[in-house]
């Protein structure tokens, strides 16, 4: 991945993802109490209340993210996450995504 894909913090409409990062910054996800769910779709200004507490899965990391899509169509609270910035021209990531949905 040579770009930020997803520079903004949302759910995925799905009912899991799997993300590992083999090279480069892991994804970024936001604990539940660190969230503005009412924001989402928005700016990330709005939607993190606290920017020091922004999580990171390191390189290796397996995160199994839960979507707002469950099994019996009824939507819940995903993970709210995103890609992590890509600053330079020269820098990438490697990364698996598996989905269930």
């Amino acid at each position: 991945v040579r770009k930020t894909l997803c520079p903004k913090f949302h759910m995925d409409w799905n009912y899991l993802r799997l993300l590992t990062t083999y090279h480069g910054k892991g994804t970024e996800w936001l604990p539940e109490e660190t969230t503005n769910r009412c924001c989402l779709g928005t700016m990330n200004e709005r939607i993190v209340k606290d920017r020091s507490k922004i999580r990171r899965l390191q390189t290796f990391d397996v995160g199994i993210f839960k979507g707002a899509h469950s099994e019996n169509q009824i939507p819940i609270k995903g993970i709210v996450h995103r890609s992590p910035e890509v600053e330079k021209p020269e820098e990438k990531r490697v990364i698996l995504r598996i989905d269930l949905d």
